[in-house]
């Protein structure tokens, strides 16, 4: 993953 780690996953389910 890229900066925010798991929260990135967050941020991903977010937008869909």
């Amino acid at each position: 993953m890229s900066w925010l780690g798991h929260n990135e996953l967050s941020i991903f389910y977010s937008i869909i």
